[in-house]
Formats: structure tokens, C-alpha cells, sequence
């Protein structure tokens, strides 16, 4: 068979000209009038014009890093203004101060200052701002002098876009007796308090009804009291100017509660106005009923309503002769769907789960409900119980001895690394990388970052003994326990 002949084709030819190499071998000198050096009948480039691509390539590559350094700098003024996020931690975290002012019901940022309320063993009570930098105490505006009364007195923490706090303040208690209940305390006189926590003024102190419940709304009051045909009465007035914007009255007495009383009591939650007396109302900022569920009639168990995604969602659940019943509730669509158990609320949670809700069952199961179908996307064995954190589509939580993240659109495990006593920990993030609390052998408590993307131990630090709570306010970290402890960088982070 005759041989193919294979033929043989050479690449193209390609000339490179290099700047500032006449003296290479083979290379013209620039003298010899045989090689001119205008190279314009050659064909070849001219030197310069290589000079002129990589000044191209140079402001192609600068205008790429700065587009990067924009877009990076944009994800991370979007993410440092959801709640809870800290400020990005590049290290081990240090005890900045502690203090012994024990703020309940909890804690807030306004104007700059941490606030709370400080109920003391003497029975005084002040509405207190401290320095997050240092922890001193910067006023204290009380609300009731030490000798009164000792009785828990219940406040309302500002809500987003205000800097109210309002206390309902017993001044004197008294006993009466119940039949069928025995021995009960009441409050004669009782005060409603508000202070403005940007200004320490007292804006308002005044007599209220016994066992008025308070919240705050913009700058408004919302005040909840039953009266004597066993009707529960909400208001909105001018915290201020006292001026009454709308009022709601039920339309049917509130049930007995199982000290034979009809209390209720008020809360605001994503501007809306839920009313809880064993009977439930959800009521807009406007004063419009939007649910209600009434309470069956001889029925002492009472319904539970929770407010989710800033007022968008609704959790209801109420009790009933075959059990309990739970559902979710799109107040945007109007559609409502059966759940089984009560809502995971992950803090924080930067949104990018927002087409499902997740579920913790009362069978140990985490579950992802479609808002949009209400139909089950995925479920995972969990026992629950720990803190959760939802950043970039994964769900990040403790079970058992490990902290594990989720895909939270498919429930499929991504990574699962040791972490103590996880399960049982509060967790805190800045974005990046998820905080946990366990012991440690010889230590005492640890808290140590894990990497958000992979689950990689990143940095350790020891914490005070007795840290039951993280909470991020304003990017800053802070720990509850027996004290209120806050954390910053080390000096190398």
C-alpha cells in the first residue's frame, strides 16, 4: 500500500518587538543605514504602540479593581444593615469592658447609646443609656424611686425608627380575694412612663388603668386595658401631645383566664398591633382589623400569634379538642398554610432565603415551607434548640456536638464540623464567618469563628464563664450572663 504523504503545515509566524533590546543578538545597530529604523515599510509595529496596550491593559486591570472594590464595598453596606450582622472580624475578639447594670427586657442602640431598662432590688427602676465603647454610664432617667413597691415592671424597647421607651409603672399593690382563684395581687395605681431615649427627656408620666399593657409605635403610644364589661380598649395616641388617633374595641369580652381575670396585653411587631387576650386581634398601624381568632368558649388555653419578616408573615397557632394548629400567613397575597410546629427566627438573617419559612417540629424535624405554595421543600432530622443563622442561602445551627450548614433550597448538608455543646449555644456572624460558644478542656468557655463558606475553625478566644446570650448591635458584640460584657478586635485584629 502506497505511504500517505503527510503534509506539514507550519504555524503562522508571529514577530514580537521587544522595547528597548537594540543590543540582542542579531539585532541592527541603530547606525547601520542598511536596517533603517522606521519600521513602517516592514510591516512591524512600532515600538511605541506596545507601550500604549500594556498602558491599556494597566487601566483595564485598575478600572476592574476598582469595579471590584465598588461592588465589594456595596455588598458590605447592604449587609452591615441587617439586623444582628457584626462588623467583619479579622481575628480573635478581646473583653472591652463588663458591667454590672443589668438591662431587661433587653437591649438596644439609639442615637449612638445602648439602652435598656434597670430594675434594682431597692424597687427603683430608671430607664439607662450606657456607652457601647466603654460601657459608662452616660444618664439614667428613672422612672420609680428606690422604698416603692417591688414589682416587675414592664417596659417596651424602642422599635426601628423610634426612640421611645415606655414603662408601665406599679407604685402600690394590693390583695384581694378570687373565687375560685384564692389570694390575688392587683396594682390600685399604676403610671404609664416614657422617655425619650435620644434626649433622656421624660416625655410623659401619667395614672393609666390597672394592668394596661403599652407599646411603642413611631412616635406614638399603643395602650391596651379591659374594662369593666370585660371588653379589651387599644389606643394610639401622641406619646407627647397625648392626642387619640384610632381606638379598637372587641367586640365580645375576652375570655377568663385561669386566674377567672380578663388581662390582656399589646405588642408591636413590624408596625403591626397584635392584641392577646386569650382572644387574638392583628391590627394595622392604621387601627384596621387584618386577623382575628376567637378563643373557644370555656377555654382557658390561649392562642399565640408571632409577627415574622418585618410584618409580612404571620405564625398562628391555636389549640383545639384534636390538638394543636398552626399556619402561616401571607398578609401580602392574603394565602394562608398549614405548618407543623413553630418558626425558626435566624438572627441574623440577611434574606436570601426569603422564598421559605422554616419550621422546627415538635417530631425533630427542620423544615422548609414554599411561601409561595405552601408545599414542603425539604425537611432534615433536628432537635433543635440552639441559635440559627441564614447568610447567602445557607442555614447555619447547631445539632448535637456539631454546628452544620445547610443549602437551605435543597436541605442538603454542606459542612458539619465539631462545636461542643452547639446545639445548646447562641450564634452570632459577621457575614462571614459564624460565633459559637462551648467549653473548651482547661479553658472554660470558648468562643470560636467558623468559616462561613466552609466550616474551617478560623480563631478562638476565651469568654466569661455563665455567656447564655450574643447580641450585635451597631456592627459591636455583645454577651449577657451575669454581666453584660462587650467584645472588640484584638490588637492584632
Amino acid at each position: 500500500m502506497a505511504a500517505q504523504r503527510r503534509v506539514r503545515r507550519d504555524p503562522p509566524l508571529v514577530e514580537v518587538v521587544l522595547e528597548g533590546d537594540d543590543d540582542a543578538v542579531g539585532a541592527p545597530a541603530p547606525s547601520d543605514p542598511s536596517h533603517p529604523t522606521d519600521h513602517a515599510g516592514t510591516g512591524r509595529p512600532a515600538p511605541r504602540r506596545w507601550w500604549l496596550i500594556a498602558a491599556g491593559v494597566a487601566l483595564a486591570l485598575a478600572a476592574a479593581a476598582v469595579a471590584l472594590d465598588r461592588r465589594e464595598a456595596a455588598e458590605q453596606a447592604e449587609l452591615a444593615a441587617v439586623p444582628g450582622i457584626l462588623t467583619p472580624l479579622a481575628g480573635p475578639v478581646v473583653e472591652r469592658w463588663r458591667t454590672d447594670v443589668a438591662l431587661r427586657p433587653g437591649l438596644v442602640e439609639v442615637a449612638g447609646r445602648l439602652v435598656g431598662v434597670e430594675s434594682r432590688a431597692d424597687g427603683s427602676v430608671a430607664v439607662v443609656a450606657l456607652d457601647p465603647g466603654t460601657g459608662r454610664e452616660l444618664w439614667r432617667a428613672p422612672a420609680r424611686a428606690p422604698g416603692a413597691v417591688d414589682v416587675q415592671t414592664r417596659c417596651a424597647l424602642p422599635s426601628p425608627g423610634t426612640a421611645l421607651v415606655a414603662c408601665v409603672v406599679v407604685d402600690e399593690v394590693a390583695v384581694a380575694e378570687v373565687a375560685g382563684a384564692g389570694r390575688l395581687t392587683y396594682p390600685p395605681r399604676t403610671r404609664v412612663v416614657v422617655v425619650d431615649a435620644a434626649t433622656e427627656e421624660i416625655v410623659h408620666d401619667g395614672p393609666v388603668e390597672p394592668r394596661t399593657s403599652v407599646a411603642t409605635l413611631g412616635a406614638d403610644l399603643v395602650l391596651g386595658d379591659v374594662g369593666a364589661d370585660g371588653r379589651v380598649r387599644v389606643r394610639r395616641t401622641d406619646a407627647r401631645a397625648g392626642a387619640e388617633r384610632w381606638t379598637f374595641t372587641s367586640p365580645e369580652p375576652l375570655p377568663l383566664n385561669a386566674f377567672r381575670r380578663r388581662d390582656a396585653t399589646v405588642t408591636v411587631a413590624g408596625g403591626l398591633v397584635v392584641v392577646d387576650g386569650g382572644s387574638i386581634w392583628v391590627l394595622s398601624a392604621a387601627g384596621d382589623v387584618l386577623r382575628a381568632w376567637a378563643a373557644p368558649a370555656g377555654s382557658p388555653t390561649r392562642g399565640r400569634v408571632e409577627v415574622l419578616r418585618a410584618g409580612r408573615l404571620l405564625y398562628e397557632q391555636a389549640a383545639a379538642d384534636d390538638g394543636t394548629h398552626a399556619e402561616i400567613v401571607d398578609l401580602a397575597t392574603g394565602r394562608a398554610f398549614a405548618v407543623d410546629g413553630s418558626p425558626v427566627v435566624a438572627v441574623p438573617d440577611d434574606g436570601s432565603l426569603a422564598e421559605v419559612v422554616l419550621v422546627q417540629s415538635p417530631d425533630g424535624e427542620l423544615i422548609a415551607y414554599e411561601l409561595a405554595s405552601g408545599r414542603r421543600r425539604w425537611a432534615i432530622s433536628s432537635a433543635g434548640g440552639g441559635g440559627t443563622v441564614i447568610r447567602a442561602g445557607r442555614v447555619v445551627r447547631g445539632e448535637g456536638d456539631e454546628l452544620q450548614s445547610i443549602d437551605g433550597r435543597t436541605g442538603e448538608l454542606v459542612w458539619a464540623v465539631p462545636a461542643g455543646q452547639a446545639a445548646f449555644s447562641p450564634l452570632a456572624s459577621d457575614g462571614h464567618a459564624v460565633l459559637v460558644t462551648g467549653p473548651a478542656a482547661g479553658r472554660g468557655l470558648v468562643l470560636t469563628a467558623f468559616g462561613l463558606d466552609d466550616g474551617r475553625r478560623l480563631w478562638a478566644a476565651d469568654v466569661p464563664d455563665g455567656l447564655y446570650a450574643l447580641v450585635g448591635l451597631g456592627g459591636r458584640l455583645y454577651g449577657r450572663g451575669g454581666q453584660l460584657v462587650a467584645f472588640g478586635p484584638s490588637a492584632g485584629g
